[in-house]
């Protein structure tokens, strides 16, 4: 079954959805489970055998004779029950008086053995369920991560890059850290029941339904509680991405909260938080653990009927004492199971509700589907022709008609909200357009592969994003192939040079979080570095100089010089001043070109760059 369909955001996947989540992870490690669920069957099944192996020892301790099945009569064994299992077996084995203490020695060693066999297989298999169980999360884990990034920009304006982080670290643990007891106890735990019933059964069908009735009980609690718990995880796990939201905001943006004085302001939204957490946790673990009690008293009350009838029998002459003693040993093991088995169940209801959001996220069909065609050079010309763009309902850009040449350097200037970098994200094909058409040496850019495309830029954002690693792997990012010698040049393009060797530990410095410990200057010829190393084959430039003062924008308008020298570059600029020598400049103002010409000839007859133009050289005065 496919796992990608549109789906609305308020839409939550169905229980087989998320099973095929579940099955199609897990489907690599078949030969691991199938070997997961050997184990444990033949642990359960030494376990199961254990009360067989107890029966002759009460028996030769009250002094019972064992009972011989002849070839003519296999009577004994067609009425067999618990008050004579271990006479036929002390028979079927050939017991005829050998010294009695030794035997019980012989059999409780025997019974510790398939004891100690038992638990080291059932272990053996949580190893290897808990081994599946990691690998399964960890392909989750990096299927998600993936398929996040393939997703359009316009899902990142919409959800919360914290909420997105809660999800991948956290969802994905919970949705399968019970797999490996919902694999292994939903075959076992109903066999042992089985086999443990039919014992019972065999030996009194009253008090064997007395023993069943605990399975009603079990199943009515997680039913009952069935909504209240799924509630209750949804909630929590909402509020563990708030609070990773909360983090994440407060430590990415912490120059800002100290600039504001706003430390106590965090603090007291993040203890608003934590304390949402701890009720909704509260309320969780009432949920999902009132139910240990409940199934603890609802077996302690089995047992002791089971206990009072047992004993009422056998004051009757209706019970033996060995047959008596296993009814309650025996009787105590299924009950166990049963809860077992409701416990499985109820973990299977908090793994549905954990695995909504992943199968909700998997589920979204990224829209911006990747060509086929590979492009690997700029040969003569981008192209758009009447293109327009919206976000949702607002218009942003209507009928863009541009040409860009080979070793053009092209300007776009406009107001703030025109569509500038909007106009940079279609051709990036970050977006698609609503209508028209891009094209790049005649291809339309839909047909080209997405990463083949985007290769021929170098991109300098106006939010620079550097990574808390050293300069070397932030020049180099996302080309493993270039060499040392590469990023030296880069740096050295981007005027970054004598700085980068002033500091401690040269290209090997690591700079911090978003290269906090750089300045604005030193951070965006970094980027300009990064833009350049891979030789591009176009140049963006995105209002790279507009958050720096005259000093640092010097150094980065140099950078900028030698970085488009000979290539061909696109650039935004808020300073008209950095895109006077451009060859073309387009003017853009409410989604639409409103001009194209060189700096001297827009300021003879464009009377909106004159006017920004004037605005900037009066403010500059």
């Amino acid at each position: 079954m496919s796992l990608s369909r549109n789906i609305s955001a308020n839409d939550r996947p169905d229980r087989a959805s998320i099973y095929a989540l579940l099955s199609q992870y897990s489907r690599p490690y078949w030969k691991s489970i199938i070997f997961t669920v050997i184990l444990s069957l033949v642990g359960t099944t030494l376990a199961s055998f254990m009360p067989l192996i107890m029966a002759p020892i009460l028996d030769i301790a009250l002094g019972r004779k064992p009972i011989v099945s002849t070839t003519s009569s296999q009577a004994p064994w067609q009425n067999f029950d618990l008050n004579n299992i271990g006479q036929l077996l002390m028979g079927a084995f050939g017991y005829t008086g050998f010294d009695a203490f030794n035997l019980i020695i012989l059999l409780s060693l025997l019974f510790f053995t398939t004891s100690i066999v038992s638990n080291l297989l059932i272990f053996s298999a949580q190893f290897v369920g808990r081994s599946v169980q990691a690998r399964t999360a960890r392909d989750i884990q990096n299927h998600l991560f993936a398929h996040i990034l393939s997703l359009p920009m316009a899902f990142f304006y919409k959800r919360r890059s914290g909420e997105l982080i809660s999800c991948i670290e956290r969802d994905t643990g919970a949705t399968t850290s019970g797999m490996d007891k919902i694999s292994r106890y939903l075959i076992t735990a109903p066999l042992q029941i089985a086999f443990y019933g039919y014992l019972l059964v065999k030996t009194n069908v009253t008090l064997a339904a007395v023993a069943f009735l605990s399975s009603i009980v079990h199943y009515a609690i997680t039913k009952l509680l069935s909504g209240g718990t799924k509630k209750s995880v949804r909630q929590q796990y909402s509020i563990y991405a708030d609070q990773s939201v909360c983090i994440q905001e407060a430590i990415l943006g912490i120059r800002l909260v100290k600039s504001f004085a706003a430390e106590s302001y965090e603090i007291g939204k993040f203890r608003e938080i934590s304390s949402r957490l701890v009720r909704s946790t509260l309320r969780q673990f009432i949920y999902e653990n009132i139910q240990d009690p409940l199934r603890s008293l609802t077996n302690q009350i089995v047992l002791l009927v089971i206990l009072v009838f047992s004993a009422f029998e056998m004051l009757n002459g209706r019970m033996e004492a060995t047959g008596f003693l296993l009814f309650i040993y025996v009787g105590q093991r299924l009950v166990g199971s049963i809860k077992l088995m409701g416990d499985t169940l109820a973990t299977m209801q908090v793994t549905t509700v954990t695995a909504e959001r992943i199968v909700s996220l998997i589920q979204l069909r990224p829209q911006l589907k990747s060509g086929h065609m590979q492009i690997q050079q700029f040969s003569t010309e981008i192209i758009l022709e009447n293109v327009s763009f919206s976000y949702q309902d607002s218009s942003v850009l209507e009928g863009i008609n541009l040409r860009i040449g080979k070793g053009e350097v092209v300007a776009i200037v406009g107001p703030s909200g025109a569509g500038k970098t909007t106009l940079i994200d279609l051709i990036l094909r970050l977006h698609d357009p609503r209508n028209g058409s891009i094209t790049l040496d005649g291809y339309d850019i839909r047909s080209l592969r997405q990463d083949t495309l985007r290769s021929l830029f170098g991109v300098v954002s106006q939010d620079t994003i550097l990574f808390n690693t050293t300069i070397y792997e932030n020049i180099r990012y996302g080309r493993k192939q270039l060499t040392r010698e590469d990023v030296l040049r880069a740096a050295d393009m981007a005027n970054a040079t004598e700085f980068i060797s002033n500091l401690p530990d040269g290209l090997d410095t690591i700079i911090g979080d978003r290269g906090v410990r750089l300045s604005g200057g030193q951070r965006q010829r970094l980027a300009i570095a990064r833009a350049v190393a891979g030789s591009p084959q176009i140049l963006v430039m995105d209002e790279a100089t507009s958050a720096l003062d005259s000093e640092s924008e010097r150094h980065v308008q140099s950078a900028i010089d030698k970085a488009i020298c000979g290539s061909t570059a696109i650039i935004i600029a808020h300073r008209l001043s950095t895109v006077m020598h451009a060859d073309r400049i387009i003017v853009i103002d409410q989604g639409r070109i409103v001009d194209i010409g060189p700096h001297a000839e827009l300021l003879a007859r464009c009377p909106l760059y004159s006017r920004l133009y004037s605005n900037q050289f009066s403010d500059a005065t």
